[in-house]
């Protein structure tokens, strides 16, 4: 079973406690932003929780999120901080990053602690020595690499 809210923006903690009740996939992909309390509640949803449409999120809330049973999609978020990495590297399944388009390698080496499948399909450029940690990694899923560059790998 699917609950989405199509035109639901903002997501206040009694609507998140309502929400994160629903079983199966939970698809909030037209909030925009969340308090670290809401990431709370929302955290003990049991299922799929897509939030395609954070932008950002605080490192407490990526934390609370981590707490979170089952797969994690944040494809909204373009960057992620290494504070934030390791916070959602405590996330044990199927966690969806795919626009963030660069990493620091300090943000690779915490997702590399990550158990489950991390997608970075929006990865465009990471360091050299990134780039080869992440392939070394069998849970990562990235974009081919297409061009080099003295100082990053582009992706295409």
């Amino acid at each position: 079973m699917e609950t989405a809210t199509a035109s639901l923006a903002a997501l206040t903690p009694e609507r998140a406690e309502i929400l994160a009740r629903q079983p199966g996939v939970l698809s909030l992909d037209s909030v925009r932003e969340i308090s670290d309390e809401v990431a709370r509640i929302l955290s003990r949803h049991r299922g799929t929780l897509s939030l395609n449409g954070l932008t950002s999120l605080s490192t407490i809330a990526c934390g609370r999120l981590a707490a979170h049973r089952g797969n994690l999609l944040l494809d909204g978020l373009k960057t992620l901080s290494a504070d934030q990495a390791t916070a959602l590297s405590r996330h044990l399944d199927w966690l969806n990053l795919d626009g963030v388009s660069e990493l620091c390698d300090e943000a690779v080496t915490a997702l590399a602690h990550h158990q489950g499948i991390v997608s970075l399909a929006g990865l465009r450029k990471a360091s050299p020595s990134a780039l080869a940690k992440l392939r070394r990694q069998p849970q990562f899923r990235l974009r081919p690499a297409k061009e080099n560059s003295a100082r990053c790998r582009d992706f295409p």
